[in-house]
């Protein structure tokens, strides 16, 4: 039912991803005299980034795939279609009295030289091979010149023949206030690092929700053959159907009993979900009662089995989602005031990277 939703939900923004790629390779910004643009490579990578988590999310959405991974990757999808319309819509036109700017939405501003309070060059990050941006200030707004503009070189040039004497503004980064160098990159790892956390929070909470909604089959049958490995047993039926049973020595009332009628081929009743790990189907039981009326498993002993479980799996990734925000705060507070807290702050950060 959700598939084409989802389809549609894919299909904006891989159209525009696809727009992108064709305009990089027909009509490529390249360094044009009074403009400041994107170069083509930015558009070629967003677009083709976006193309291909797109083509990757539809399929997923197509074969049946959970409902989490095709988010994850219509918020990916989205976010290159983001950095497309950025490549697309973003530029400067400058002449000699002042300068026009398009932002990602395409919504223009005109500054003029004349109105310009301050020039900051921020430090060159890991990820921009020693090339610097540089923040126009006109009052209290900014206008980021981006290190990779084509353009740039001359821009800047054009701004301090206009306005020789503009003061230059100390950098400021907005959480640590330019006292740890390069802080980016630490900030997209606790992002990520969150995100984790976070997303198998959801993951588990979405497993339990899909297996108590799932429909049971059952079955009357003897197996074929028996299968123990580590705490997992798994059995075959009549035409080969794998059936598979976690913690089974914790779960079954009377496993070594259970063991032997199932080898010595006697009849059972039984309760089991389709599953699927990898590319092999088969399904995990949820019940099991012999034929004669012995109870081995009850469906909702096994309700409360994966419930402990979801449980157990939320709270570890609670505590280490707490863990992690704890982190990050002292990270907050140590590249804040690294005078005031040294120890702390040379234990978080590289001590190069420092500047009380």
């Amino acid at each position: 039912m959700h598939v084409p939703i989802l389809v549609v939900l894919f299909a904006v923004p891989g159209v525009l991803c696809f727009a992108t790629m064709i305009a990089t390779l027909l009509c490529p910004h390249r360094e044009t005299p009074g403009r400041v643009v994107w170069p083509a490579w930015v558009g070629r990578l967003f677009g083709g980034a976006g193309l291909g988590v797109c083509t990757l999310g539809v399929l997923a959405a197509v074969q049946g795939e959970p409902l989490l991974t095709c988010g994850l990757a219509l918020c990916l999808t989205y976010a290159f279609a983001f950095g497309c319309l950025s490549y697309l819509n973003t530029r400067i036109d400058y002449d000699a009295a002042g300068f026009t700017r398009r932002n990602w939405c395409g919504k223009t501003r005109r500054y003029s030289y004349v109105d310009l309070t301050g020039k900051t060059q921020l430090p060159p990050t890991r990820f921009s091979f020693r090339k610097r941006s540089v923040n126009l200030w006109f009052g209290k707004h900014k206008v980021t010149v981006d290190a990779y503009l084509l353009g740039k070189k001359a821009f800047l040039k054009q701004i301090n023949a206009a306005c020789d004497g503009v003061p230059n503004r100390p950098y400021r980064d907005l959480l640590f206030h330019g006292h740890i160098d390069d802080p980016y990159p630490i900030i997209v790892f606790d992002v990520l690092f969150l995100a984790l956390f976070l997303g198998m929070i959801v993951f588990a909470a979405a497993e339990f929700h899909a297996s108590q909604n799932a429909e049971d089959t059952q079955l009357r049958l003897s197996f074929q053959s028996v299968e123990e490995d580590g705490k997992t047993l798994t059995l075959y039926g009549d035409d080969n159907t794998c059936f598979r049973l976690y913690a089974y020595r914790k779960r079954l009332h009377d496993a070594d009993t259970f063991l032997r009628a199932a080898q010595q081929g006697e009849v059972f009743d039984v309760t089991a979900q389709p599953a699927r790990h990898g590319k092999e189907p088969f399904f995990v039981l949820c019940a099991v009662q012999a034929a004669n009326g012995t109870v081995y498993l009850t469906r909702a002993e096994s309700d409360a089995a994966a419930l402990t479980s979801r449980n157990q799996l939320v709270a570890v990734f609670a505590a280490l989602t707490v863990l992690w925000l704890l982190m990050i705060a002292l990270q907050f507070i140590a590249g804040r005031h690294p005078a005031r807290y040294p120890r702390l702050a040379r234990m978080l950060f590289k001590k190069e990277a420092i500047h009380e």
